[in-house]
C-alpha cells in the first residue's frame, strides 16, 4: 500500500476522506497519492463532429483537473505543498468503478468518503461506494462522514476461521505494524457451540503459525443474526478499523455471507478496510 488512489466528487464525504488519507499517508510514508473524478460528457445536438467531441472532452477534462487541483488547496491547505507526497490529478469520463478498476492494482489502497445513503450525481453515495468496493482488486478503506483520523491502533478483522484467506492474514499484518496495532480476528457463530474448546485451541494455533504477531488474540463469539451481533460488538468495542473480505461482488463472513451486504457499508460508522479474495 504504497500509493492511495482518493475518488473525488466534490462532495464533503470526498473532502473528509482526503483529509483521512493525508494524514494516514504521512504516517505510513506513502510518497504518492492519485486524486480521481469521473464525470460524463454532455449530449446534445451541439455535437456534429467527432472532432468537436474530442474537444469537448478535452476542454471538460482540463476544467475537471482545475476544480480538482482548487478542491484539494480548500481542503487541505498549505498541506498540499509538502514535498513528502506527489499529487497525481486523474480526470476520466465514464463510471467510477469501471474507471478506477483500469488505473488501480492491488498494492494501492483506494480511499473513499461514504455518506451513507445514496446522494446523487456523488460517488461517495453509499450504495455506490459499496458498488466501487465490491467490484475493485484494490484494498478500499471507506471513511464515514464526520469521521476524523486517528492512527487505527484497535483493528478488528472479521474472519471466517474455515475459510481464511493466508494472503490476507499477511497483508494485514504489514499494514498493523505500521501503526504497532491490536488485531482481533473475530469470528461469529450463528449456531451456538458450533465450535468446541479442542477446535478453537487447533484455530488459534493455525493462525499463529501463519503470522506470529505479538498484538493479535482471537475472538469467538455467539450470535443468530450475525450483522446485528457485529454491530453490537463493534459499539462495545470501539475499534479504530473494521476489516473484511469480499469475493465476486459479495462481502464474505463465513457461511452467512450474505448476512454482510451493502447494508454493513452504508451503515458502519467506523472505517471499514475492504481486501478482496482473488478467484482461484
Amino acid at each position: 500500500m504504497n500509493h492511495f488512489v482518493i475518488p473525488l466528487d466534490f462532495s464533503v464525504a470526498s473532502q473528509n476522506a482526503l483529509q483521512y488519507a493525508w494524514q494516514m499517508a504521512l504516517q505510513m510514508h506513502v510518497r504518492h497519492i492519485s486524486l480521481f473524478h469521473a464525470f460524463h460528457m454532455p449530449v446534445g445536438d451541439w455535437i456534429t463532429s467527432y472532432e468537436q467531441l474530442d474537444q469537448t472532452a478535452s476542454a471538460l477534462k482540463e476544467a475537471k483537473i482545475k476544480r480538482m487541483k482548487e478542491f484539494v488547496h480548500d481542503t487541505l491547505g498549505h498541506l498540499s505543498q509538502s514535498k513528502l507526497i506527489h499529487i497525481e490529478y486523474v480526470a476520466n469520463e465514464g463510471e467510477v468503478s469501471e474507471q478506477l478498476a483500469q488505473i488501480t492494482n492491488t498494492n494501492q489502497l483506494i480511499v473513499m468518503g461514504t455518506q451513507g445513503q445514496p446522494h446523487a450525481n456523488t460517488s461517495t453515495g453509499g450504495s455506490h461506494t459499496s458498488e466501487v468496493m465490491l467490484k475493485l482488486s484494490a484494498p478500499v478503506l471507506a471513511i464515514p462522514a464526520g469521521v476524523n483520523y486517528i492512527p487505527p491502533r484497535k483493528i478488528v478483522y472479521a474472519i471466517d476461521y474455515e475459510k481464511y484467506d493466508h494472503q490476507v492474514l499477511l497483508s494485514l499484518k504489514a499494514f498493523a505494524d505500521t501503526f504497532e496495532a491490536n488485531i482481533t480476528l473475530l469470528h461469529i457463530n450463528p449456531t451456538h457451540g458450533y465450535f468446541d474448546d479442542h477446535q478453537m485451541a487447533n484455530y488459534r494455533k493455525t493462525i499463529h503459525e501463519i503470522i506470529q504477531y505479538e498484538n493479535m488474540t482471537l475472538d469467538f463469539i455467539n450470535g443468530e443474526d450475525v450483522e446485528e451481533t457485529m454491530h453490537r460488538y463493534l459499539n462495545e468495542k470501539m475499534p479504530d478499523l473494521l476489516v473484511m473480505l469480499s469475493r465476486k461482488g459479495s462481502i464474505r463472513y463465513n457461511k452467512y455471507a450474505n448476512s454482510f451486504s451493502r447494508q454493513m457499508i452504508m451503515h458502519t460508522h467506523i472505517p471499514l478496510l475492504i481486501f478482496h479474495q482473488q478467484a482461484g
